[in-house]
């Protein structure tokens, strides 16, 4: 929706006459910004014109509204968004979600996106104090707001079950030393992403994965899926041809693996001897 405000008021302001203060639509590229006052103004010019412009803006965010409006009747009518077992699904707030994301972002793009010119920014005085201010937050919030969900450490059918008990229970300490893995890691992420995108569009996904990911209590990648294609159609192709071959050949080989994994290796529980369990993403 946020993408649909955007492009409609863009359209709406190269229709007006540029020097129209009243219809200016003020939306700089991340990369341009100078002054935290530059994101502020984007926003008021954001939510003035949205409503100068409501006769545009609301025809085109129409069936967005419908289903915002459709999920509120949803949640009266169902008291809660979880169908079935609700008591393995509270929604709370689960902040190293927003880690988990970044680790997983940076792993799966990383043969279109990863360049030795960010890594060596990061060294740079005015970054290395910003990533220590950074990492102290995700330590804060890495003590709170862990949380070990009950399928995580039951369900041994997918690849989260061993991520957690394989690295995060090795040793309590891990969760805290990858601290600034976390720190580094959404440094280079939104670096590449600020590079080709305008800020209105970058908080508008920022906002949206906040609500989508701190909520769950469960670590699972297929909630990463959306944001990650949100993520990737917004960095341009490579020029070079060999990025696209390694980062296919890392998809597949991970698929193949899952596949080979799912119909040739099922196994059983020792609770459930009669049923084949099978290992999925």
């Amino acid at each position: 929706m946020m993408v649909t405000i955007i492009d409609t008021l863009s359209n709406v302001g190269d229709s007006k006459k540029s020097d129209d203060t009243d219809v200016y639509f003020y939306n700089p590229k991340c990369s341009s910004i100078q002054h935290p006052t530059e994101m502020v103004r984007s926003i008021c010019s954001l939510i003035m014109n949205t409503f100068k412009n409501s006769k545009t803006v609301l025809p085109n965010i129409a069936t967005f509204l419908l289903g915002i409006v459709s999920f509120g009747i949803f949640l009266v009518w169902n008291g809660g968004i979880v169908l079935g077992d609700r008591s393995n699904h509270v929604a709370g707030l689960h902040f190293p979600q927003l880690f988990y994301y970044s680790s997983f972002l940076s792993f799966f793009a990383a043969p279109w996106t990863f360049s030795l010119a960010p890594v060596l920014k990061l060294l740079a005085v005015k970054s290395l104090i910003y990533g220590t201010a950074s990492t102290l937050i995700a330590l804060f919030l890495v003590h709170k707001f862990t949380h070990e969900h009950p399928f995580i450490l039951s369900d041994n059918r997918h690849y989260t079950f061993y991520v957690w008990h394989k690295i995060y229970r090795r040793h309590w300490a891990v969760r805290y030393l990858l601290a600034p893995v976390y720190t580094m890691s959404g440094s280079l992420n939104i670096q590449a992403f600020a590079d080709h995108t305008s800020f209105l569009l970058a908080l508008g996904y920022f906002v949206a994965l906040v609500l989508s990911l701190v909520p769950s209590p469960l670590l699972e990648f297929r909630y990463f899926i959306i944001p990650f294609l949100f993520y990737m159609v917004h960095i341009p192709p490579p020029t070079q041809t060999m990025r696209t071959a390694v980062g296919l050949s890392l998809y597949l080989s991970i698929h193949l693996v899952t596949v080979y994994l799912f119909v040739f290796r099922p196994f059983k529980w020792r609770d459930l001897p009669d049923q084949l369990q099978r290992f999925l993403w």
